[in-house]
């Protein structure tokens, strides 16, 4: 505290002014915007008196003592306007027990100019705070003390910006909805008597009640504060942007897909612009799923995990103030199932013990479904069972194929890729391919005969048996072509009862319809049985009759020669002379002996035709 004392002598007492000033308000805030405003309505200074009395001084406006006989309004004052000083009293400071003589300030220069200056310019108050003056009654040395405040300082005004989110960035600050301005203010003395504001430029005008700033803009708020005495502090600014736009979010797609349709490599991109407060965070969740991710541009959205199908992704911004984006939506199927592979073999196949066997004709026609994308390529591979897998990779199909023109067991390995290079898993196709046509071979069952050359003599009881064999896939049927008739199937044993010369020609066919070659053979039924001729070395002396026959008479040592003929050959020549057992024909008959003779003759041929003679002849010495 710093205490000034000042007296004046008035007849028989002393009157003291003694200033007490209370410390130095705290600075003001500085105005934020150096641009041009308008400027504040002047406030002037004045004294004012509270409602319990007490007096509050402008501290810059002197005053003056009068005195006067009652205390209502209109009574009349008196000035007193001489200062008096105690001789020999130098501190003013104390009080003194014995105030000496005193005189009117009119010896000194000094003295005399501060009775003039007072009357004409009155007391200056050179510290705020309390102060006092002080009656003192000269002859009992009784004191009274008068009080007032000079206040000299102005009010401290403050702004509150509250119920909205907040963001500072490089030094400015931003508010989101619901943004209330109040303004409150703080004065140590006479206090507060009314605080004003300027909203973007425009005249100040008093502050009754809080301000919602609800419009998205940028804002300059000055504001002060006025106390009782007319002291009006320093106009503060404070510059904002009320932002309530929120951001705006899009979203990229990119690596390997097509328009809506992704694959599990492909990544979505999102983007968020704010031209305010700038964004803080970008949201996004699939489906129906409960909770949101917050998304990271470094590694973007992933989609590998999702299922194959349709799928929405939901995404939405939030900027600095917590303006929240409606949320956007992205349709899009997620492909990651590859074609649907098939094959056809096209030609001749044949399926036994869950084998498939095919010929060298057969072609492998191989297909891919995809429902949703497009089908970029088919891949096949060919490898021999049971052989060591070869480095050789997958080949490019283009039309149908034939697998081998050998004869094996053989793996076909398939897939498909669609547009996205979602690649099947290899299908497997186990085939046998047949090459080689079945062999088939004739049997004679019955009486046959060849001279070679695919010449048969048979009997027409003769029976032709067919019989086809096939290593691999088996034989099918066997056909065959008589003395070309048209061909039919062979289902048993041939014969053929009408004797004749027959081309006959057979052939097998396998299950994949590899036809043999044909067999010719010339087929020659013969049912005539041989022919046996008897030829005595002389002619017959004469003929006699003996039962009724006609009985030849040769001459002793006549030789009888016996002989068969026929077309596929006399097997056997036997005879019986006389009854007695019948033995092979080998050398001619003698007959040197006279006598009667009956001779049995029997051929056969090689298809087991036979032939009969009887003979009765008389061998005689006699002519």
């Amino acid at each position: 505290m710093k205490r000034g004392l000042r007296q004046w002598g008035i007849g028989g007492g002393l009157l003291l002014l003694t200033g007490i000033a209370a410390d130095a308000l705290g600075a003001q805030e500085a105005t934020a915007s150096g641009a041009e405003q308008v400027a504040p309505p002047a406030h002037k200074h004045q004294v004012y008196v509270d409602e319990l009395g007490a007096v509050f001084w402008p501290s810059d406006l002197p005053f003056w003592i009068r005195l006067s006989p009652s205390p209502q309004d209109d009574a009349p004052s008196f000035l007193l306007n001489t200062i008096y000083e105690a001789e020999g009293d130098e501190t003013t400071g104390r009080k003194s027990k014995q105030f000496g003589a005193l005189t009117p300030t009119s010896s000194g220069e000094d003295s005399t100019t501060q009775t003039e200056r007072y009357r004409a310019s009155g007391l200056s108050l050179e510290i705020q705070g309390q102060q006092f003056v002080r009656w003192v009654n000269y002859l009992t040395k009784q004191e009274s003390l008068f009080k007032f405040v000079a206040d000299g300082a102005p009010p401290v005004s403050t702004l509150k910006l509250r119920q909205a989110p907040v963001y500072t960035k490089d030094g400015h600050t931003f508010f989101g909805k619901g943004l209330v301005a109040t303004l409150s203010a703080e004065d140590a003395l006479s206090g507060v008597r009314d605080s004003f504001y300027s909203l973007d430029g425009v005249a100040f005008v008093r502050y009754e009640s809080e301000l919602h700033l609800g419009e998205e803009k940028h804002y300059s708020l000055r504001h002060y504060a006025v106390d009782h005495v007319g002291y009006a502090s320093e106009p503060q600014e404070s510059v904002f942007t009320v932002d309530l736009t929120p951001p705006t979010t899009a979203h990229a797609t990119e690596q390997n897909l097509i328009g809506d349709t992704l694959s599990t490599s492909s990544q979505i991109r999102l983007s968020s612009e704010d031209a305010l407060s700038g964004v803080q965070k970008v949201y996004y969740y699939f489906d129906e799923e409960d909770e949101s991710h917050t998304y990271d541009d470094k590694t973007g959205i992933t989609v590998s995990e999702l299922p194959d199908g349709k799928h929405v992704l939901y995404y939405y911004g939030v900027d600095q103030v917590e303006n929240r984006e409606e949320v956007r939506e992205y349709a899009f199927y997620l492909d990651r199932t590859p074609p649907q592979m098939a094959h056809t073999l096209i030609g001749d196949r044949f399926t036994q013990d869950e084998q498939q066997f095919i010929s060298t004709r057969t072609r492998i026609q191989l297909k891919a479904t995809d429902a949703q994308m497009e089908v970029q390529a088919i891949e096949y591979r060919v490898r021999k069972t049971g052989a060591k897998d070869s480095k050789r990779g997958y080949s490019k199909y283009a039309t149908p194929f034939t697998p081998s023109n050998r004869s094996g067991e053989f793996t076909v390995n398939y897939r498909g890729m669609d547009a996205l290079h979602n690649r099947s898993k290899p299908a497997t196709l186990k085939l046998v391919v047949d090459a080689h046509s079945p062999k088939t071979q004739f049997q004679m069952s019955g009486p046959n005969y060849t001279r070679g050359g695919g010449v048969f003599w048979v009997a027409s009881h003769t029976q032709v048996r067919l019989e086809g064999t096939d290593d691999l896939s088996g034989v099918q049927k066997i056909e065959y072509q008589l003395a070309g008739k048209p061909a039919q199937a062979y289902a048993g044993p041939l014969t053929l009862e009408n004797e004749g010369q027959y081309l006959f020609q057979f052939w097998g066919t396998d299950q994949v319809n590899n036809r043999e070659v044909f067999t010719p053979m010339l087929l020659l039924v013969d049912n005539t049985p041989p022919e046996i001729t008897e030829v005595f070395s002389t002619d017959p002396l004469r003929t006699e009759e003996k039962d009724g026959k006609p009985v030849r008479v040769y001459s002793v040592n006549t030789t009888l020669y016996l002989s068969a003929i026929d077309p596929a050959n006399v097997k056997r020549l036997e005879f019986s002379l006389d009854d007695s057992p019948a033995r092979p024909y080998k050398e001619v008959l003698l007959f040197a002996e006279p006598g009667r003779h009956r001779i049995w003759v029997r051929a056969q041929d090689n298809v087991d035709n036979t032939a009969e003679h009887t003979a009765e002849f008389v061998i005689t010495d006699s002519h």
